[in-house]
């Protein structure tokens, strides 16, 4: 089912840091609003970090593991244009993926935790 959003009662979010929760070695990512009034924690899979041996850092390996995604996208005429939080209860969060070409929008409901590697390395909104 299509969903209708009101953008103008929605917080645009951005990645301001990561950090790794060591009780399961998942990384959480930590959104923040422009004002750094909202934060919110999304929690993601342990597969989808690297850390560097003998780093403290972990890097997301993204980038890496969904260029082929992006490449088939485009070749559809399609690009991943937003992610938006449906949904958000503790750990499980939902969200919906908006992807439009010159004339549709397809949205893809999924989880938080399976599709965020996947808006971060397209650079998504």
């Amino acid at each position: 089912m299509k969903m209708n959003f009101d953008w103008e009662n929605y917080l645009k979010l951005e990645v301001k840091g990561m950090m790794v929760a060591s009780s399961r070695n998942r990384p959480i990512l930590i959104f923040k609003s422009a004002n750094d009034q909202h934060i919110l924690p999304v929690w993601l899979s342990a597969h989808e970090i690297e850390n560097s041996e003998g780093h403290s850092e972990h890097l997301l390996k993204s980038s890496y593991f969904h260029r082929v995604t992006h490449k088939i996208l485009s070749e559809l005429s399609y690009k991943l244009t937003k992610c938006v939080f449906t949904r958000l209860q503790g750990q499980n969060q939902e969200v919906v993926l908006i992807l439009r070409n010159a004339t549709s929008e397809v949205q893809v409901e999924c989880t938080a935790e399976e599709s965020l590697a996947l808006c971060l390395s397209g650079k998504t909104e």
